[in-house]
C-alpha cells in the first residue's frame, strides 16, 4: 500500500509518496509525475527570492543563481524522489526556527510546527535537521538561563511546546520504521 511503500522499499517517510499517489490519480503523465520535484524546486526559489528576509537581495540572488547553475538542481528537479521537497521544506523549517527563536510568539511556533512536521515526513534524514534544530534551541535556552529558569521558561514557552509537538508528531513514523525494519537476530544473544 501507499503507507508501507516508503518503509518497505525506500526507507522514507510517506509524505512525498502520498502526494505522488494523489497526483497520479489526476494525471499519470511522466512530466506531471516528475513535476512534483520540479515544483518543489520552484517553491524553493520563490521562498529564497521573496520570503527569506534574513538575507539581503544580493545574497538571495546569488543563492538562487548558485542553485540554478548547480548540477544538483537538475537532479533535484527531475528525480522521482523526495529530495527536492526535502530541500524546500528543510530551508523553510530552518528559517522558521530562526524566526521563532528570535521572536518566540505562539504564531511563530505554529508556523515552525506547520513546516517542520511535513519536513520530518518527507525524508528520513531530516530527523538530523530536526536534531540540529534541537541543539540550536538548547544552546539558546542555556544562554537564556543567565536570567533565571522562570524568565527563560516564560520567554521560550512557545518554542518549547513547538519542539515537543514536532517530536511527538514524528513518533508514528519512528514506530512504523522500527516495526518494518527491526528484525531480531535469533543467533545474537546479549546475555
Amino acid at each position: 500500500t501507499v503507507f508501507t511503500l516508503p518503509t518497505e522499499f525506500h526507507s522514507q517517510p510517506p509524505l512525498y509518496y502520498l502526494l505522488l499517489h494523489f497526483l497520479i490519480k489526476i494525471n499519470s503523465a511522466r512530466w506531471v509525475i516528475r513535476g512534483l520535484s520540479w515544483f518543489s524546486c520552484f517553491l524553493f526559489l520563490q521562498f529564497v527570492l521573496f520570503y527569506f528576509d534574513e538575507l539581503n537581495l544580493m545574497a538571495r540572488l546569488f543563492l538562487c543563481a548558485l542553485f540554478l547553475c548547480s548540477a544538483l538542481s537538475h537532479y533535484l528537479s527531475t528525480a522521482l524522489r523526495p529530495y527536492g521537497l526535502a530541500v524546500f521544506l528543510t530551508l523553510v523549517s530552518s528559517v522558521m526556527l530562526v524566526r521563532m527563536v528570535r521572536e518566540p510568539t505562539r504564531r511563530r511556533a505554529v508556523l515552525y510546527v506547520a513546516w517542520t512536521i511535513p519536513m520530518l515526513y518527507t525524508m528520513a534524514f531530516d530527523v538530523g535537521v530536526f536534531l540540529g534544530h534541537g541543539a540550536f534551541v538548547a544552546i539558546v535556552w542555556l544562554a537564556a538561563l543567565r536570567h533565571g529558569w522562570r524568565a527563560m521558561l516564560q520567554r521560550y514557552r512557545a518554542t518549547i511546546v513547538a519542539m515537543v509537538v514536532c517530536a511527538i508528531a514524528y513518533l508514528p513514523y519512528v514506530l512504523l520504521a522500527y516495526h518494518y525494519h527491526y528484525s531480531p537476530n535469533p543467533t545474537q544473544s546479549f546475555h
